[in-house]
C-alpha cells in the first residue's frame, strides 16, 4: 500500500477521493491536522483513509508518504503545508487557491486542478508516475530556495524587525511612519 497525505485542511475526501479509487484502488489517504470536523470524521470513511488529526510532529507523517495534497478551498497568501510538503521532498497536487502567492513554473503548474476529478487526476498522475513526481520535487525544491531559504528569507526577516526595508541591489532603507493597527504594521513611505 502507498500513501498519499493531506494535512492542514480536509477539503471534501468524499468527493475526490472516490475518483481517485477508481483508478487507483492501492492509494491510501492519510489526513493530518487539528480540529477536524465532527460530521467528517463521522461519515467519511474507508479502508484506505486514515484520519489522525493533529500530529505534534509532521516529518515522519511527510516522510511516509509519496506526495502531498492541498485541496484548499479558500484562504489568503502563501500556503505553509504547500512550502512543508516541498521541503519534505513531497510533490504536491493542490487547488488554485492553494497555488496563490507562488511563481509556478510548468512542473507545478501541472499540479493544480480547479476542481475534483481534475484534482484525482493529478493525484493519480503524480502516485503512478515516478519521473513527473520526480520533476514536482525538483521544481518544488527550486523554488523554495529561489524565495524562502535562509539566505534569502533572513535578510528579509532582519529588515522587518529593524524597521528597514531592503531592496535587492541596495543598501538598507529606513521606513518612515510606521504605526501598529488590527495586528499589523503599515509601512507609510
Amino acid at each position: 500500500m502507498t500513501d498519499i497525505r493531506n494535512y492542514g485542511t480536509i477539503g471534501n475526501p468524499g468527493t475526490v477521493m472516490p475518483l481517485v479509487w477508481a483508478t487507483a484502488p492501492d492509494i491510501a489517504l492519510t489526513v493530518v491536522g487539528a480540529d477536524l470536523p465532527a460530521r467528517i470524521a463521522a461519515t467519511v470513511t474507508g479502508p484506505k483513509l486514515h484520519l489522525l488529526g493533529h500530529v505534534a510532529d509532521l516529518d515522519p507523517v511527510l516522510g511516509a508518504a509519496r506526495l502531498a495534497v492541498a485541496p484548499l478551498r479558500f484562504g489568503a497568501g502563501i500556503k505553509g503545508k504547500v512550502l512543508d510538503a516541498w521541503a519534505a521532498g513531497l510533490a504536491c497536487a493542490m487547488t488554485p487557491v492553494a497555488a496563490e502567492g507562488l511563481q509556478l513554473g510548468p512542473a507545478l503548474a501541472a499540479c493544480v486542478a480547479e476542481d475534483a476529478a481534475g484534482l484525482a487526476a493529478r493525484i493519480v498522475a503524480l502516485h503512478a508516475d515516478r519521473l513527473k513526481n520526480a520533476a514536482a520535487v525538483r521544481a518544488g525544491r527550486a523554488l523554495l530556495r529561489r524565495g524562502w531559504s535562509a539566505r534569502r528569507v533572513t535578510p528579509a526577516l532582519a529588515a522587518a524587525v529593524s524597521g528597514r526595508v531592503h531592496v535587492p541591489g541596495a543598501s538598507m532603507v529606513p521606513l518612515r511612519g510606521l504605526s501598529a493597527g488590527a495586528g499589523m504594521v503599515h509601512a507609510v513611505a
